[in-house]
């Protein structure tokens, strides 16, 4: 069968994420997904990290029935960045039977695509995403797609760390969000896989992928499809 195809803007983007909610206080849940972030040089947790792990600890808290799968393979000074979230939650109380590691992703299509083999080997049905303020638009939506794309079925909903960081609200990392969330769905999709790819798209992929108009030519993503938490 023939693979759909559409223009994704920006827009399309906010209008089908507006329909994931939140976690809400009776809202059921089986995992939660703690996306880790790069470690300082000496192998602890930046404060961006640490923001996420608290949140995912007050959120254990209120879901004490609920896994967590910690979620990053980055490594600094031997220590990979899912051992050192699955050691923080330790020391805090969690269980460590609670955690699952997840230590080999090395970016963010990764972390999706590999914590959802994790979720679907436990037969999860319901699942929160938990990462920064910055990053969860591009994260949420790589998973929907990916869900989609691969035919699961899960339940979405998020929560968001907060962590007074500067370059969650500058224009230039808005724009570099904006640039890779176009450039990780066309690895979701199978337009290309090569993750190091660092090329203007304007060189490379100039009809697929217009960033001037913020416009890519990908897969079609049918929300229908999914069960959404609204």
């Amino acid at each position: 069968m023939k693979t759909q195809v559409r223009s994704l803007s920006v827009s399309v983007v906010d209008e089908i994420l507006s329909h994931i909610s939140p976690l809400e206080q009776n809202q059921d849940i089986d995992f939660f997904v703690v996306l880790g972030h790069v470690l300082n040089t000496d192998g602890t947790p930046k404060r961006e990290l640490v923001a996420r792990l608290e949140t995912a600890l007050y959120a254990s808290e209120i879901r004490p029935t609920a896994k967590i799968v910690v979620s990053g393979g980055g490594e600094a000074a031997g220590f990979k960045e899912a051992e050192v979230m699955k050691h923080w939650l330790e020391e805090k109380g969690v269980s460590s039977d609670r955690i699952l590691m997840e230590s080999n992703s090395r970016d963010t299509v990764e972390n999706i695509t590999m914590s959802t083999t994790l979720l679907t080997q436990a037969k999860a049905r319901s699942v929160c995403l938990i990462t920064g303020a910055q990053h969860i638009k591009r994260a949420l939506y790589l998973l929907l797609s990916h869900l989609n794309f691969t035919n699961k079925k899960m339940d979405v909903s998020h929560l968001v760390s907060t962590a007074n960081d500067t370059e969650q609200t500058s224009k230039e990392s808005l724009m570099r969000e904006r640039f890779l969330l176009f450039k990780d769905l066309g690895r979701i999709f199978g337009v290309w896989q090569n993750r190091d790819w660092k090329q203007s798209p304007e060189s490379t992929l100039s009809p697929l992928l217009r960033m001037d108009a913020c416009v890519v030519e990908l897969p079609c993503l049918h929300s229908a499809s999914m069960r959404i938490s609204a």
